[in-house]
């Protein structure tokens, strides 16, 4: 970590009371005038503190910035997010953690931004979001397994973010197949996965997870209005992003990890509770063909198996499902 992240770690550590430039300065190893000019740096930032002479400096208040220091501070990981790179704007983050991937970045890092001017979904759709109101995260993983297995990593995604926001916000955070975060029935959040791979083995993976957090309903594009939402418009609270932001790299890295130990059947078990597709009539558009039927589950690759109105069970890989019927989970 550099010196800003150490002198945060000090004053969390020691939150609610004052340190002195001098015991922050040897705890440092460098001069006051150092920690001076820090501090200068941290309240730009949007850092407050009291300061008081012979007393020293109390931090009162931390900025709604996806800060590393931020995050880091709150994480219980082995490896997920301990590198963290921070932007205030940028075209993609799945582009800069693929870029970082492919240059021997370790697994695990994480590129986060308040904004990205060319955010995308699946297939190449544009992913909407303001600057500094929700969570904007792509990770950087090196699974041992084949390329025919990358969709367990969105589905796994998906699970923990659910997860993190049933925990956090109490709200009924469901899964639409494949790796859509809905809250009741409207989306909140998705995930991207993106490769570069062989015909056997993964070089690298980059999971992208965009989930709304803070976002008013006069905010999202009046056309998506019937369709998203936000924890924000759920509860009528605004949420702490840096919360959100820790709870899901923790969630995720015990599946993660889960998942390489154990394979994909335990995730399978948890997505079955977390469906928002299952039990009901869909229309599935797979290879150009449309489909109607029941979801039954999953495969163990994270295909959608749906049991067909011939009767047939047939398996979906890839494309976009329409939920027909309504009844059921919340």
């Amino acid at each position: 970590m550099g010196l800003n992240e150490d002198l945060v770690s000090l004053f969390h550590e020691n939150r609610g009371r004052f340190l002195s430039g001098e015991e922050l300065a040897g705890k440092l190893a460098v001069s006051r005038t150092t920690i001076w000019n820090h501090i200068r740096v941290l309240k730009k930032l949007g850092y407050q503190f009291t300061a008081h002479t012979h007393v020293g400096y109390k931090l009162v208040a931390v900025p709604d910035r996806l800060l590393p220091q931020e995050i880091s501070f709150r994480l219980k990981t082995r490896f997920l997010g301990r590198i963290i790179h921070w932007h205030d704007e940028v075209a993609s983050t799945n582009d800069i953690a693929l870029e970082l991937a492919a240059k021997g970045s370790p697994e695990g890092t994480a590129v986060v931004a308040e904004n990205q001017s060319k955010g995308r979904g699946r297939f190449g759709r544009n992913w909407f979001s303001p600057h500094g109101k929700n969570l904007i995260l792509s990770l950087v993983l090196r699974p041992s397994f084949a390329p025919g297995r990358v969709s367990q990593l969105g589905i796994t995604t998906a699970v923990s973010a659910a997860a993190c926001l049933r925990d956090l916000f109490e709200l009924p955070a469901l899964i639409k197949w494949p790796n859509d975060i809905c809250i009741r029935g409207k989306k909140t959040g998705g995930i991207l996965t993106e490769l570069s791979a062989e015909l056997d083995r993964i070089h690298h993976a980059v999971v992208g997870i965009g989930l709304n957090l803070n976002i008013e309903k006069e905010e999202i594009p009046t056309k998506l209005r019937p369709h998203c939402t936000s924890v924000r418009i759920e509860t009528g609270k605004k949420c702490d992003r840096i919360e959100v932001a820790a709870r899901l790299l923790n969630e995720l890295e015990q599946r993660y990890r889960c998942l390489l130990r154990e394979g994909f059947s335990p995730i399978i078990d948890e997505w079955m509770d977390l469906s928002l597709t299952l039990g009901r009539r869909i229309e599935a558009l797979s290879e150009g063909r449309k489909l109607t039927g029941y979801p039954t589950g999953l495969d163990e690759d994270g295909g959608l198996l749906i049991r067909l109105d011939s009767g047939i069970t047939k398996k979906i890989s890839g494309g976009d499902i329409t939920i027909l019927s309504v009844a059921g989970k919340n």
